[in-house]
């Protein structure tokens, strides 16, 4: 609880748009919605050519999609559609970007030019071994392939005309992602259910050098040894799903976890926490590096796409003009950066805004927004809406207090009555009969004190439930308003401050600022409209 609440703290003075230093890095940059011509909205998967940023595929669950001439156009070059088979990801050999791979859960299946045909490449056995979820192409050695499957990890030394499974691994490895080091040949890392495995002889030998697990205090750990015969998967929900090997120093390696960003400065034998400062979801899906500067790491999360200000050690949210934060994949080389997202394909475009921030330095910038409730009084009315108040906590106790202080008070009623017998004939018969020759009556009243319950009482532990459930659900109130009432400050500051080169693109921020406006009046019972004077 400490820590959901430390995370809110974090994020309003991490994200205040009154933060000028944060304004003016995040001016220059907007996202820019690339959807036109795409059939799917919901995205699953996007890769830039890394020779031409004009060149890009993108992947919905059934299709592909491709352009050549940076979004302006698109076209469906490969499709699953009716047959019930899905894609999991699209991969470009950065030696020969003719080369497209796809990972699907029907096998791998590749294209020499650009997406013209298709082969199927990989088909595996089973259900299992053919759901491919990634691939790696070694750099010394452009026809060895690896591919990782929910059941294994497997090689081809010829281009994909033979396969055999990695030596040295459980056939019950879920590989969610491969990458090999372009500086040391051999090294191949492989992110699984579990954790990370690496090998350094060309994937005869595996050791685990990061587990998943136990990593609540922010800190990895070194390899605790491999044994084939063990399961790298927890469950389907994966553990580690995207690995960076800084081109810099290949000793410099990034963990994009469920559980946030961890790092390794001597090749994966000691890790530590990247930090969460600024990052909304820990939840990291796609991690990449390259994006014009090439030591910045940028991250994917179902909370938007975050860039890692590593001298900081904090997380600056991209979020302008990006239409759902709930971003699938992202993939760049030096001159665009792209996402997938629910909604639909965005490219990080320039921003021609050009704010005097010199001039906004004297200003209280607050005067955009004398007229609106503080983000105090908008919590405030969100707890009160949802009950979740935290005396609520302390007057269950006092009651289940209160109530092992009364006796259990019980009342009974006697009635009774004495009996005779008599004897008399009847149609020529003796008869026996019992009479009434008396009556009698009394009542009484006891009180009983349980002593235990005077120290604890299973009340106690039903209210110590309900308590974890209404703080958890309190942080989630207060995580969603607080996210949505910056995100609403930032929209109005960009109606008042950014230029618009047509009015479709103020009308979409027009609608976005009433959405966000709609979003917090139904955590709030409408308190933001009524202090807006609009209810």
């Amino acid at each position: 609880m400490r820590r959901n609440l430390l995370l809110i703290i974090i994020c309003i003075i991490t994200f205040l748009p009154f933060n000028l230093e944060a304004f003016e890095q995040s001016a220059g940059f907007v996202w820019k919605d690339m959807s036109h011509g795409v059939e799917d909205v919901d995205m699953k998967t996007i890769v830039v050519n890394p020779k031409n940023s004009d060149v890009v595929f993108a992947g919905s669950e059934s299709s592909v999609y491709r352009t050549i001439d940076g979004g302006r156009r698109w076209e469906n070059v490969f499709s699953f559609k009716a047959t019930g088979n899905s894609i999991n990801s699209i991969i470009i050999d950065k030696n020969n970007p003719e080369k497209i791979y796809l990972c699907t859960n029907n096998g791998l299946y590749r294209s020499v030019d650009m997406g013209e045909k298709w082969q199927r490449l990989f088909s595996g056995v089973g259900e299992f071994e053919g759901n491919v979820l990634s691939v790696a192409i070694v750099s010394n050695k452009p026809e060895s392939i690896l591919v990782g499957t929910v059941n294994g990890i497997f090689i081809s030394h010829d281009g994909g005309g033979r396969w055999n499974r990695v030596h040295g691994i459980s056939s019950r490895v879920y590989t969610t992602f491969l990458i090999t080091d372009p500086k040391k040949a051999g090294t191949i890392y492989a992110a699984t259910g579990k954790g990370v495995l690496k090998s350094v002889d060309d994937g005869k030998r595996w050791k685990r050098i990061f587990s998943i697990y136990g990593l609540e205090n922010g800190e990895g750990y070194a390899d605790n040894g491999y044994q084939q015969s063990e399961s790298e998967t927890d469950g389907f929900e994966p553990g580690v799903r995207s690995i960076v090997i800084d081109p810099q120093d290949n000793k410099t390696i990034y963990l994009g976890t469920r559980k946030g960003l961890f790092i390794s400065k001597d090749g994966g034998i000691s890790w530590k926490g990247g930090g969460a400062s600024g990052l909304l979801s820990y939840s990291i899906r796609t991690l990449l590096m390259g994006y014009f500067d090439p030591g910045v790491l940028y991250a994917a999360t179902d909370g938007g796409v975050f860039r890692y200000l590593s001298s900081k050690g904090v997380w600056e949210e991209l979020y302008k003009g990006l239409s759902s934060r709930n971003v699938r994949y992202i993939s760049s080389n030096h001159d665009s950066l792209w996402a997938a997202t629910e909604k639909g394909v965005v490219m990080m475009v320039k921003n021609d805004m050009r704010a005097d921030s010199a001039s906004l330095s004297h200003q209280n910038i607050n005067m955009f927004f004398t007229n609106e409730p503080t983000i105090e009084e908008i919590q405030k009315a969100a707890i009160d809406f949802a009950e979740v108040q935290p005396d609520k906590i302390k007057r269950w106790r006092k009651s289940a207090a209160i109530r092992a202080l009364l006796p259990d008070l019980k009342f009974s009623y006697d009635k009774g009555r004495d009996w005779g017998s008599s004897g008399y004939f009847y149609g020529g018969l003796y008869k026996d009969d019992d009479v009434t020759i008396g009556k009698d009556s009394g009542w009484s009243v006891s009180a009983t004190w349980e002593l235990g319950d005077l120290i604890w009482n299973n009340d106690q532990t039903s209210i110590d439930s309900r308590s974890k459930l209404m703080v958890q659900l309190r942080d989630d109130v207060l995580n969603e308003v607080t996210r949505l009432y910056f995100e609403r400050k930032r929209v109005k500051l960009k109606l008042l401050l950014s230029p618009y080169e047509t009015g479709k693109e103020k009308m979409e921020d027009e609608l976005r600022l009433e959405e966000l406006t709609a979003q917090i009046d139904a955590l709030t019972g409408f308190y933001l409209s009524k202090r807006l004077g609009r209810k």
